[in-house]
């Protein structure tokens, strides 16, 4: 297998797994934020979250592989 079919592969995977990372957490968030109506937490709430880096950083990392 060449090595453009291998950053291929690790790019729609990072991809795959950053979205549903990302909607996990957004969706968390939403609901809490449903709940208490504070923009200003839910915001906290997305910053310190672990997952939300995680998959940030497999979106940076599907986006070098692309480029």
């Amino acid at each position: 297998m060449s090595w453009g079919y291998l950053f291929v592969i690790l790019a729609m995977l990072a991809n795959v797994a950053c979205q549903q990372i990302l909607s996990k957490v957004f969706r968390e968030t939403g609901q809490s934020f449903a709940k208490s109506g504070s923009f200003k937490e839910a915001i906290q709430i997305v910053i310190t979250e672990g997952r939300f880096w995680l998959g940030g950083g497999l979106a940076a990392m599907c986006l070098v592989l692309w480029a």
